[in-house]
């Protein structure tokens, strides 16, 4: 004899926030209900997602879960678990927004603030040269004297 459950979902997916490029893994989590077992999909912004190394599906247990290593502004939209069975189908979604981190210092590149000056002195008389550099990740300098370093 065999029980039809009503497919449903305990716990939805809801609306979140996650910032670019953020250094911890984003997670998407469902728990599902329905008898005989249902399938479940990820789509996002109505395409279904196939597992890559860009979007990890793993689905057991009655939960499911998508999670996305890395993060970029492009995967913000709206995402869809859809659960279905041969008696019916249910879906939840929910809206990722992926923010700029703006506390993380972008990589910047070289540039001179102060330029070098040329300098006139008499021979035995100390000469200094001195410039200002930016650049993140602070750039390595080298002080060269026609083409040899020194």
């Amino acid at each position: 004899m065999h029980y039809i459950y009503e497919i449903g979902f305990l716990f939805p997916v809801r609306y979140c926030s996650v910032s670019h490029n953020c250094l911890t893994i984003f997670r998407l989590e469902v728990q599902y209900t329905g008898y005989p077992t249902p399938e479940i999909q990820w789509f996002r912004e109505g395409i279904e997602i196939k597992p890559s190394r860009d979007f990890q599906i793993t689905t057991l247990n009655q939960k499911s879960f998508l999670v996305i290593p890395e993060v970029f502004l492009e995967d913000g939209g709206i995402y869809t678990v859809r659960a279905f069975n041969q008696f019916g189908m249910v879906e939840c979604r929910c809206i990722i927004t992926v923010v700029e981190d703006t506390t993380k210092v972008k990589d910047i590149p070289p540039e001179f603030r102060v330029q070098m000056r040329d300098i006139t002195i008499r021979i035995g008389e100390p000469a200094t040269f001195d410039c200002q550099i930016n650049g993140h990740p602070r750039p390595d300098v080298y002080w060269a004297k026609v083409l040899w370093s020194i």
